[in-house]
């Protein structure tokens, strides 16, 4: 009787428990098997997706040679973009390079640029500031209406020489 009680907190104690740990694991596996499943018959055509994705230029449109910043131009982009904000009647609040991509060896360089005027100025702006031959990438255009004014908020990628 003893023996039968002892075996039976065994089976209770160690084998259910690990039992119950096993099935969940066995169920975990199925549905991850099911996923890679999808995955598999979906990958096709997500590579499908990715090359009709890829932008083609149009011919006949004006694109600037693709130059990369110098050390020195790095140190006059805040003119440039002072000259363009005032040609474009616009009032240049801050031009802030992210430090860590200018002293990193990524050869990018992240700027955030803020002015104020109205919509159309902000319009002549960006394309002034796209004829930049360094710039890479318009990461983020944030517009926000300021005590009558409004705000355009750049996040650029520029690309810079390495050193």
């Amino acid at each position: 009787m003893i023996y039968g009680v002892g075996l039976l907190a065994v089976i209770i104690l160690a084998i259910c428990p690990r039992y119950i740990f096993i099935k969940e694991m066995d169920n975990k596996i199925e549905e991850l098997n099911a996923d890679l499943g999808k995955q598999k018959l979906l990958f096709p055509v997500f590579q499908d997706f990715l090359k009709k994705m890829q932008l083609k230029v149009p011919d006949g449109l004006p694109f600037p040679e693709k130059a990369k910043l110098s050390r020195e131009d790095i140190g006059r982009i805040s003119f440039v973009f002072q000259e363009v904000a005032q040609k474009c009647n616009l009032s240049l609040e801050g031009i802030k390079p992210d430090v860590e991509t200018l002293i990193d060896g990524s050869g990018h360089l992240l700027m955030n640029v803020t002015t104020k005027g109205n919509f159309v100025d902000f319009q002549n702006f960006l394309a002034r500031v796209c004829k930049i031959p360094a710039l890479e990438n318009i990461e983020q255009i944030r517009i926000v209406k300021e005590s009558g004014d409004l705000e355009l908020k750049l996040k650029l990628w520029f690309a810079k020489e390495q050193e």
